[in-house]
């Protein structure tokens, strides 16, 4: 990590044991920790559950081997032969299977669950339009009936399609036909000289209705 050329003004701070350096990141004392994978992805599992989780990003692949003098030739031939007969046995993958596998696949689910949580938050909404008449409300629905809602933004201009309302005139709709990207965007009912500003949030959801309710007291909107 201190030879690392790639990212700028990162402070180092080293730990005696990996167990301290994830505590320090569980009370937020620092950013990020660099470990082992196996190790760090359980130490999380049982210890942190979901308030840390790994990024998925191996920063390198490192091989590891068991060493011994070169003129301990039966030593080694011993140990090649376990090594051997592990594999032939399947007992090194039931080892692996029991210390880490059910860990790193939950740990990729994790991940992958907020990667997709995260793009749809981003991506585009479906949006459509209520409106609600209550009482005390002197608006005329029905002079609605043809025009269109405009939303504009710094991700562009969307028009809703002809708005429609009921033979009661309490209630109506519309929808904009193409998806609004989340964002600040300025709402125009031109029929009634309205222009309010509303924020598409980033949420989880794919789509969104924007409420306008006319009561007495005015225009409220909501956006859920």
């Amino acid at each position: 990590m201190s030879a690392q050329k790639e990212a700028a003004n990162v402070t180092l701070t080293e730990f005696k044991t990996l167990d301290d350096a994830l505590g320090a990141l569980n009370r937020g004392e620092i950013d990020a920790v660099v470990g082992d994978e196996p190790i760090i992805t359980y130490s999380i599992n049982k210890s942190y559950g979901t308030n840390l989780i790994t990024t998925g990003v191996a920063l390198t692949h490192n091989q590891y081997a068991v060493v011994v003098r070169p003129e301990e030739t039966k030593l080694l031939a011993k140990i090649s032969e376990t090594i051997a007969r592990l594999k032939r046995a399947g007992a090194l993958n039931a080892m692996r299977e029991k210390w880490f596998q059910n860990v790193m696949a939950e740990a990729k689910g994790e991940r992958e669950a907020l990667e997709r949580e995260e793009q749809l938050q981003a991506t585009p909404k479906a949006v459509a339009v209520r409106f609600v008449k209550q009482a005390g409300s002197t608006v005329e629905f029905d002079r609605f009936d043809g025009f269109n809602i405009a939303l504009v933004g710094a991700a562009g201009t969307f028009t809703s399609t002809a708005i429609s309302t009921d033979e009661a005139g309490v209630s109506g709709g519309c929808k904009f036909p193409d998806p609004i990207p989340p964002g600040d965007y300025m709402l125009t009912l031109s029929r009634i000289r309205v222009s309010r500003p509303i924020k598409i949030e980033k949420k989880a959801v794919a789509s969104m209705t924007i409420t306008l309710t006319f009561s007495g007291k005015g225009l409220d909107i909501e956006v859920k």
